[in-house]
């Protein structure tokens, strides 16, 4: 969230990536337009960062970006973080 909310103050970065943006547990209503925002990774079973949450709050954030969503994947990627490493490199390149 402090990422998020400095990239849309702050036109300092090429791209903004977020993992698992905590929409369910903080309050993302503050945080505007993100123009570097390139990619958003999330589980499918992240209890911290609601699917629906999101993609609500992707709208606000930059339509344009990525959505990936990890199917059968928590919060702290158990089981997922090789298949999050790959999108993480392909995602930036």
């Amino acid at each position: 969230m402090v990422g998020a909310s400095l990239a849309c103050q702050i036109d300092l970065f090429n791209q903004v990536v977020l993992v698992s943006p905590p929409v369910s547990f903080m309050d993302f209503s503050s945080i505007s337009r993100i123009p570097s925002l390139t990619l958003a990774v999330v589980g499918d079973r992240d209890d911290f960062a609601d699917l629906e949450q999101l993609k609500q709050r992707m709208a606000v954030l930059n339509a344009e970006a990525r959505l990936e969503i990890l199917p059968n994947t928590d919060h702290f990627y158990t089981g997922s973080l090789e298949d999050l490493s790959t999108i993480l490199q392909t995602g930036i390149e």
